[in-house]
């Protein structure tokens, strides 16, 4: 799906292809979509104070600065 194929259709249109309404999605096609897709949510990775240490030392930066 690209964005530019939105963008030249009407509010109807794009509407009917997501099969969505302005007032939003139905609980029955929420939990459709949801059982489909999955949740709406972003598995973040935590990052550790030494990763951060170790790529300094690998950035080209460090050693210019360092000269």
């Amino acid at each position: 799906m690209e964005f530019s194929t939105y963008t030249n259709k009407s509010i109807e249109e794009v509407f009917l292809k997501l099969k969505a309404s302005k007032s939003g999605l139905s609980k029955k096609e929420v939990v459709l979509r949801q059982g489909e897709y999955g949740l709406n949510e972003v598995q973040a990775k935590g990052i550790k104070v030494w990763d951060i240490l170790l790529r300094q030392f690998k950035s080209p930066f460090f050693y210019l600065l360092v000269i």
